[in-house]
């Protein structure tokens, strides 16, 4: 249990840390050029300057903080959702397992000439009833 857990855990922040190593710098580009004190106007002049004054480290700038923000909630995305459907896939085996497991019921037993008949006071009783239901009195259907 607690080697998958670490083990989700660990393949989110990777792929977080991937996802954010490629697509950090068109963040940073991104946002130089929507500063209202930026003196770029396009993207690739903000390229070209941010690598000849600050080198490929400009573009990452800010990447730790940015990292430290979303990798403990990307991390518990993917574990919450890891857990919820392998938990229901589960669920969904078990209930398959239980219906293959579940023992077939008898089958239904004819009576044989062995068996007892229903005595006469029961046949009497069910003749009762049955003329008691069909003598029920019904009110009048009014017009």
């Amino acid at each position: 249990m607690l080697q998958g857990t670490a083990e989700y855990l660990f393949f989110a922040a990777l792929s977080k840390l991937f996802a954010a190593v490629t697509t950090y710098p068109y963040q940073v580009i991104r946002a130089r050029l929507q500063d209202q004190d930026s003196h770029h106007t396009k993207a690739l002049a903000c390229v070209r300057d941010t690598l000849r004054y600050e080198g490929v480290r400009g573009l990452y700038k800010g990447l730790t903080p940015y990292l430290v923000h979303v990798l403990p909630n990307i991390c518990m995305v993917f574990l919450i959702y890891e857990k919820m459907t392998n938990g229901q896939q589960q669920q969904q085996q078990q209930s398959r397992q239980q219906v293959v497991e579940s023992p077939k019921p008898p089958p239904p037993q004819l009576q044989s000439p062995e068996s007892p008949q229903p005595s006469v006071a029961t046949e009497d009783k069910c003749r009762r009833k049955a003329v008691q239901v069909a003598t029920v009195v019904r009110p009048p259907v009014e017009n």
